[in-house]
């Protein structure tokens, strides 16, 4: 028997490109390009699926820019929904099991008494958070073998040109600048070799369903810019305080306060020491680290 097929869509992005990495470990990963497959267009990505005859479907593509969406709404629809339904539909036709990765944005973050649970009632505040939903629904009812995978605020060690929370602080601190952050948010931020190594541990045990991913404890965006800060050898004190209500001033979308998922589920269901704490993740982030 040969290793299973795993078509990935988003191979190129900043989570998909880790994601093939590691998957090609344990899998036969094959990533259409965009000039390969024009996720837009129906022919071409049916077409795909027929040639590639994947044993699963991992979904990694999408609209991530949460304040261009209004501006870009169309595009931003077809590639969190109207891909999905096309993906979705062939792939229920063949009993392919097909991933979806969501985020935590479709929480509506008002919830600060205990993490957000996968049965918790969802709530999104944004046009973005709306169509993730969307994509989530499209994926959940079109298979009960498909699965939606949530992560929180993902930071990764490779040199991507998308920057993340972490990298983009790193570079700013490394010129002496100030660089603000939250004192008030909670968070648990996903380290992207985390969150594959959830992904192929979801699609080697065909798990379905929802699944939330993060780090398995819970820190503010200040306190965790402050811990990369001490991890690298820079100055703790050009991390400067922010509230969450001016933070909210300076964007044109609402953001979810507490952006906290329960992580027990995906531990209960697969075990310990695929997920790490905030402090493991940051320590894995810098001995990966990749300028």
């Amino acid at each position: 028997m040969g290793k299973e097929k795993v078509l990935v869509f988003g191979g190129s992005g900043l989570i998909g490109s880790r994601a093939v990495e590691f998957l090609s470990q344990e899998f036969q990963v094959v990533a259409p390009s965009h000039q390969d497959v024009d996720l837009l267009k129906v022919e071409q990505v049916e077409e795909q699926i027929d040639k590639v005859k994947p044993n699963q479907i991992l979904y990694a593509s999408g609209f991530t820019n949460i304040d261009q969406t209004k501006e870009k709404i169309r595009y931003a629809f077809d590639l969190c929904c109207g891909a999905v339904v096309t993906i979705t539909e062939k792939a229920a036709k063949k009993n392919i099991p097909f991933h979806y990765l969501s985020t935590e944005v479709v929480f509506d973050g008002r919830q600060s008494k205990r993490p957000y649970k996968e049965t918790d009632q969802t709530n999104p505040l944004s046009f973005l958070a709306t169509l993730k939903r969307l994509g989530e629904q499209i994926t959940l009812k079109s298979s009960p073998s498909n699965s939606v995978i949530r992560l929180v605020v993902c930071y990764s060690s490779a040199n991507h040109p998308k920057k993340d929370l972490a990298r983009a602080a790193l570079e700013i601190l490394r010129k002496g600048e100030t660089f603000n952050a939250t004192t008030d948010q909670i968070f648990n931020p996903t380290f992207v070799d985390d969150l594959v190594a959830a992904i192929n541990t979801i699609l080697r045990n065909r798990g379905c369903g929802i699944y939330h991913v993060g780090a398995t404890d819970y820190t503010t965006p200040f306190e965790f810019v402050k811990k990369l800060a001490r991890t690298f050898g820079l100055q703790e004190q050009l991390v400067l305080p922010l509230s969450f209500k001016e933070f909210s001033k300076t964007r044109s979308e609402p953001r979810p306060q507490y952006e906290w998922l329960d992580t027990s589920k995906f531990v209960n269901s697969f075990g310990e020491g695929i997920l790490h704490s905030v402090d493991e993740g940051i320590a894995l982030f810098k001995k990966n680290y990749r300028i």
